[in-house]
Formats: structure tokens, sequence, C-alpha cells
């Protein structure tokens, strides 16, 4: 089993020293989903920047919708997208992003080209993608986004992380969006809300969620077995 260290938005990958998040979705606005407008960075680089005072890591992965824009970036954006990767410079971080379907005009920010999967290690392998198609790598771990999907526990909404397998037994692990303004989308017992094909083909998915406040990481049973309490 490939170790993982969950945050409450991301993973890190002590054998790779490599950490990975999902979905910033830089320069949205307002609109559906969002409970603030996403133009300000700021709250996704001070988070960034506490995992990366905390593991130190290598390399940062972003798996995807980097920004939000389906078009080429605006100048903000781009600014954005610099201020990540200087953030990750000056940490000693090398800042990898993948595409998701939102980032097909980040070319015109990023040279060379955002790939759509990333693999890391050998034996096992390592798969980083979006997750709005199926990877054309095999790995023993795909680790990928997407959907933004979160918990609902006590009245309460958390960002929660997805793990799961397939039929011949891949280890998956989907990730919530990493930006703390995008309010995410409600998984039920049925997963709704899911639209990746990666989810929706998976054995079975059990729900994670790291409490920001004390670290403490919770783990509940597969979705499956939660009807009626979602």
């Amino acid at each position: 089993m490939i170790r993982r260290i969950y945050t409450e938005r991301a993973v890190y990958l002590p054998g790779l020293d490599t950490l990975v998040c999902a979905d910033l979705h830089l320069g949205r606005g307002d609109g559906p989903g969002y409970h603030l407008p996403i133009g300000d960075p700021a709250p996704i680089l001070r988070q960034l920047d506490r995992l990366l005072e905390r593991f130190g890591p290598a390399e940062v992965i972003v798996a995807g919708d980097v920004v939000d824009r389906f078009g080429p970036p605006d100048a903000a954006t781009r600014e954005m997208v610099g201020a990540l990767r200087a953030h990750c410079t000056d940490a000693g971080a090398d800042l990898q992003l993948v595409a998701g379907n939102h980032d097909r005009g980040l070319a015109a920010v990023v040279d060379p080209a955002p790939p759509a999967e990333l693999a890391r290690g050998s034996d096992p392998q390592v798969v980083i993608c979006h997750g709005d198609g199926l990877p054309t790598t095999e790995g023993a771990l795909i680790i990928y986004g997407h959907d933004h999907p979160t918990l609902l526990v006590e009245g309460a909404r958390y960002p929660c992380i997805l793990e799961g397998h397939t039929a011949d037994g891949t280890a998956l692990c989907q990730l919530p969006s990493f930006s703390p303004a995008v309010t995410g989308v409600r998984v039920g017992a049925d997963r709704t809300g899911l639209r990746s094909p990666l989810s929706k083909t998976a054995a079975a998915l059990r729900p994670v969620i790291t409490d920001p406040a004390s670290g403490r990481t919770h783990r509940f049973p597969p979705l499956a077995s939660l009807t009626g309490h979602l």
C-alpha cells in the first residue's frame, strides 16, 4: 500500500515527497457552488504555504482545473498562476500542473502545455489525473479530483477525500477542491453528485474527513452503507 498523509483538502505522499491537490479554479467569480468570489487567490496561497511549511515537499502537483476559464486566462488569472508557482519555488518545491476540463486555455500561460496525466514512482506507480476521463496510464494508485466531494455531518458540510478501488484492485483517491471558496458537491450514499468515471466505476468508496482544527483524520464506512445518514 502506498503511504498517504491526508490533510483537509490535499494528500502528501512521503515516498515520493509529493503534495497533490486539485481544483483550484483560479479566476472564478460568484456562481453556483461558490460561497464567495474566487478572484482573490490569497486563501489558496495561505493554505498552500501552511502545507509547504508542514511537509517541505520536493514537488507539488495540481490535478486539474487549475483555472476556471475554458478560454485563455485573463491577465489577473495569469498573475494568480504566477503567484502559485512563486510560492512553490520559494519553498523549494517544483510545481507541476495537470490539465482539467476547465484548463483548455492554460497552454497560453504554461509552457510546455500541462499533460492530461502524470505518473510518479515505479513498482508501485502513482497516476495523477483530473478525473473527467479515465487515465491511459496504469498505476497502483490513481489520484484525481473533478467532483469537489463534500460530506454533510450533523448539519455541517466538510470537504472530503474519497477512498476506493476499482474491480481490478487499483486504489483510488479522489480529492475535494483545494479552494476554501468552493462549497463543493454533497455526496450521497448512492454516489449522487459524482460525475467522474473513476468514481462511478469504483467497487466501493468511503469518505475521509480531516478536521482542520485538530488535524485528526476520520474514516467513514463506505457510502453505500450510509443510506439514511447522508
